[in-house]
């Protein structure tokens, strides 16, 4: 509670996804600032349905434009978007466009200065996804700023009029899309009792394919898939208070399996269902009630669903949020209880973000985790299926620093450095076979004290296709004395994905997708080369090379059912690619391939490569 109580008084939380823009424009204070508005042109004003700052233009006529093509005009090099006259010149750059399709309906991205006579000059034109057609997103100095009574906000940007709905609107956005999900329309979209309702969901298949995990002489093959359907209804019943649940159904079915393969399951699960209320009597507080993500931009930390109060503070560029979650029920209808390994675990999470510059982000993170679970004594028996193999009292603290640099003509960087400490004590649990159950054998206690980093940059090259070259570094403390009672390897919090993306359209296991390693006793380097396709598609190549730092006979939370050697550190490399296809406004599809290649502290195995493939489709309605 004395740690709870400090958090609350530095007040400084927030899921780092956009800044309080109500904050940045009231009275005026946002005139002068450069945001990107995003929403549809309703003939007058354009409805903004997100408003983020951006780095500073250095003048009031330089505007960029994203829409589709009105009014084409290929003779005299003319064309609108929304309520914006473009005209282009032999000095225009085309990027990935001939002249000749710069036609009606194209969606594109235009960049460039103002005239005397209100028309964007274009010094770049560019191919981009566009979601309708009166979908529009500006990106310029806001020139003129009021606020409303309501709360919501009218500006002036580059001569276009915008109008936000209401002043924490995208604080509301964010909790209810999921960091790589579109819900570009809802099954039903109405009010009742005159206030808005959405009824909306997904469809979701994913095939895998996994070979030779094992490394065994014999080879095995896993094939699988898994079907999930979605279903998410959204209600505000008033203007500051916002309800959500939903539930998915889902299939998973064993196609291929060496020895055999297991019957299917259907199953239903519950998903977030939460009630959200959003500047609390008109202050920078909200508060969040029920089962609901907690997520980060990396996953690094964190992305997983809880059941848990979370507390909102939102103010210019600082955004924090303070949670206290603790599981009260089974997720699955095929589980009996709640699981062995989140029974009884009570979590206070906590993260602060500071908005310092535009699109550059500094970032605290914080999470206590006390397991009360207990454990059972020496000679227990008990059903394999509620076996805990670790009671533990942890915290977790780190920082990060995140952003992006627009350099012009020599292209763009984007980066990130994560560090992170953990410590706390342990009980560890081990357990033997009994017949058809597990005993009980053997209980120690130790004390944990680990640390890791994660760095990288991301170049966005300005070469024809534009390519995107990443190199990064990751490294996670291992435990070289295993006999003085303190493990000094460090362990990720248990709610991390390792999920990311660089420049593509689909976030993938950035650490590897067939290894999956915790980094835990690891150095990782990576290399990958990322190309854009079509309009909103993109491919991208990874490498990635793993090292323990104390040779060990094991890898925590890996996908190979191997064990190494634990007489060489030398783990092996992974060649990964992603390609991702997002051309419709519904569908999304994700193609990944993957193969291991053993290192020397898998000698002894009998093969040396592993292999992992996965074909993903999402319909969103």
């Amino acid at each position: 509670m004395r740690a709870l109580a400090r958090l609350l008084l530095l007040a400084i939380l927030a899921p780092g996804a956009m800044p309080a823009v109500g904050s940045e424009l009231g009275a005026g204070a946002g005139v002068q600032r450069t945001f990107r508005a995003t929403g549809r042109w309703d003939g007058e004003v354009l409805q903004a349905e997100s408003m983020q700052l951006r780095e500073s233009y250095d003048e009031v006529e330089r505007l960029q434009v994203s829409a589709r093509i009105e009014a084409a005009d290929a003779r005299r090099r003319r064309f609108r978007l929304g309520p914006v006259r473009v005209e282009w010149t032999e000095a225009t750059r085309l990027e990935r466009l001939e002249p000749g399709q710069l036609v009606d309906g194209r969606a594109v991205r235009v960049s460039g200065r103002v005239n005397r006579q209100g028309a964007l000059v274009a010094s770049s034109i560019r191919p981009t996804e566009n979601e309708g057609p009166e979908a529009l997103q500006v990106t310029a100095i806001v020139t003129q700023a009021a606020e409303k009574a309501d709360g919501s906000f009218d500006f002036t940007m580059a001569g276009v009029p915008v109008r936000t709905r209401r002043a924490g609107y995208n604080a509301v956005e964010s909790l209810i899309r999921r960091q790589d999900a579109r819900r570009p329309s809802a099954v039903v979209e109405t009010q009742i009792a005159g206030r808005p309702f959405v009824l909306s969901g997904e469809y979701a298949m994913q095939v895998r394919d996994r070979r030779n995990y094992q490394l065994e002489r014999v080879r095995d093959q896993v094939l699988d898939s898994e079907t999930e359907i979605q279903l998410e209804a959204y209600y505000a019943p008033w203007q500051s208070v916002h309800l959500f649940a939903g539930a998915k159904l889902v299939y998973d079915a064993e196609l291929v399996r060496g020895g055999g393969t297991r019957a299917p399951e259907l199953a239903v699960e519950r998903d977030q269902a939460w009630v959200f209320l959003d500047r609390i009597l008109g202050s920078s507080f909200g508060l969040q009630v029920g089962r609901q993500n907690f997520k980060e931009t990396r996953e690094w930390w964190w992305d997983d669903d809880l059941d848990a109060v979370r507390l909102y503070f939102d103010r210019a560029g600082v955004h924090a949020e303070l949670g206290l979650a603790r599981e009260l029920a089974r997720v699955s209808s095929l589980q009996d209880v709640i699981d062995p390994e989140q029974q009884d675990v009570v979590r206070t999470l906590g993260m602060v973000s500071w908005l310092w510059a535009p699109r550059q982000k500094l970032e605290a993170y914080f999470m206590h985790a006390d397991d009360r679970s207990g454990s059972a004594p020496v000679g227990t028996r008990l059903d394999e299926t509620l076996e805990d193999p670790s009671d533990a009292r942890l915290t977790w603290y780190g920082l990060r620093a995140i952003g992006s640099r627009d350099f012009g003509p020599r292209g763009a960087l984007e980066y990130w450095a994560d560090w992170a400490a953990v410590t706390g004590e342990e009980t560890q649990v081990r357990y033997g076979a009994a017949g058809a159950l597990s005993t009980v054998s053997r209980i120690g206690s130790q004390d944990v004290s680990g640390r890791a980093f994660d760095v990288g940059l991301t170049w966005d090259m300005p070469l024809p296709l534009s390519p995107s070259l990443t190199l990064g570094y990751a490294r996670g403390s291992g435990d070289a004395d295993g006999s003085d009672g303190v493990d000094r390897g460090f362990r990720q919090t248990g709610l991390h994905n390792n999920n990311w993306r660089y420049s593509g359209v689909n976030r993938f296991r950035v650490y590897g997708e067939v290894l999956r390693p915790e980094l835990s006793n690891l150095k990782i380097m990576t290399a990958s080369v990322g190309v854009p396709l079509l309009r909103s598609s993109s491919v991208e190549l990874s490498w990635h090379r793993y090292r323990q730092l104390d040779a060990a006979d094991s890898l925590r939370d890996a996908r190979l059912d191997a064990d190494p050697s634990g007489l060489s550190t030398v783990i092996g490399e992974e060649i990964d690619l992603v390609l991702g296809f997002r051309e419709g406004r519904r569908l999304d599809v994700e193609v990944v391939a993957g193969v291991f290649l053993a290192g020397e502290a898998y000698a002894g195995s009998a093969r040396r490569r592993a292999y992992f493939g996965q074909v993903e489709f999402t319909w969103n309605f």
